[in-house]
């Protein structure tokens, strides 16, 4: 299995949310197709690993965090222009409006939903995730 690229519909279809009867399922499928890509980015989504549901793993730091049903809730300061890639659009690069500090409700592994604020690179790398749960490639916001 490799990374979908553009031009394959399921990165421009939104995500379905994960339930508590099904998310031990596509969690179990979403952990084993992505974890072998991790080493080439911050952050990975489900549809990029041609599975249709709201879960992403980020690297905060060192460590990757995997978020279920993440949605954003609010954005904070100004947004600023940010350069971007995409393991979906190889080789190119993407100017997009993002915000330095956001805070998202997701769930996590246990399915524990959870509320919190993250800044810097981190909320980029949320953002630039969840607009491809939300069927948004940095492609089709390039400014």
């Amino acid at each position: 299995m490799s990374i979908v690229k553009i031009g394959n519909s399921i990165l421009t279809t939104p995500c379905s949310k994960v339930t508590e009867d099904n998310y031990t399922k596509y969690l179990s499928k979403f952990l084993i197709r992505s974890i072998p890509y991790r080493k080439h980015g911050q952050g990975i989504a489900s549809n990029q690993v041609n599975l249709p549901y709201r879960i992403c793993s980020v690297k905060i730091g060192q460590v990757w965090k995997t978020f279920i049903n993440p949605e954003i809730i609010k954005y904070y300061g100004e947004s600023f222009i940010n350069n971007e890639r995409c393991l979906s659009i190889p080789k190119k690069d993407f100017n997009v409006n993002r915000f330095n500090s956001v805070d998202i409700v997701y769930r996590d592994t246990n399915f524990i939903e959870h509320t919190a604020k993250y800044s810097a690179l981190t909320a980029i790398v949320l953002q630039h995730e969840l607009d491809h749960l939300d069927g948004v490639l940095i492609s089709m916001k390039n400014n």
